[in-house]
């Protein structure tokens, strides 16, 4: 599933959606929304694809940030999650439940958080009773730490205009992730070309 998201498009958001669905099928699933890198617009895709899946099965899908400058609103989160192992109240607003980034003990060291693995399978499988399909809108993939092993999937998105295959495949090695474990490559900021140049 490769998806082209220059003006992040509302009928590709939906085809998005719809095959992400497909490729996770019924079970409980956890997907971490992830990049090679830093600034390749995953918190925007993240939100836009949680939306248009609520849309599509409200109640049973949710949305974790874990970016606590773009995670709203403000209460606790991901990082309590991680340190009780009970999923917070979070908030639901028109089908789509999200639980912010939080505060609490790990917020001054939410990267080594990450890191610790026992926390972090125990917030993971906290996620999978909570809600049928979870987005988790994570960091670069660098960043992850034991994110990448615990989800069920990953979904990449790439900065079209900035990072290249070789940086992605780089990328996904150093993290080892399998090429199996992708769920599909969204393509942002992909630079539009004319309907006569594509012979359209």
């Amino acid at each position: 599933m490769a998806t082209s998201m220059s003006k992040l498009d509302s009928l590709m958001i939906q085809r998005t959606a719809l095959a992400l669905r497909e490729r996770v099928g019924d079970e409980p699933c956890v997907v971490l929304v992830s990049s090679a890198a830093d600034g390749e617009g995953k918190s925007l895709v993240a939100r836009a694809l949680a939306r248009a899946l609520a849309v599509q099965t409200p109640g049973r899908v949710g949305l974790v940030s874990l970016q606590p400058e773009v995670s709203a609103p403000a209460g606790p989160g991901w990082r309590e999650l991680l340190e009780s192992g009970q999923v917070p109240a979070g908030t639901d607003t028109d089908g789509l439940w999200e639980l912010p980034a939080g505060g609490g003990a790990l917020a001054a060291s939410s990267d080594v958080a990450l890191f610790r693995i026992d926390a972090v399978a125990q917030a993971v499988q906290a996620l999978r009773a909570h809600r049928a399909l979870v987005l988790v809108d994570g960091p670069s993939l660098a960043a992850c730490g034991a994110l990448v092993p615990q989800v069920d999937q990953i979904l990449l998105v790439v900065n079209s205009q900035r990072t290249t295959d070789r940086a992605l495949s780089k990328a996904m090695q150093a993290a080892n992730v399998a090429p199996e474990r992708v769920a599909g490559v969204v393509l942002n900021r992909q630079a539009s070309v004319p309907g006569w140049l594509r012979g359209t």
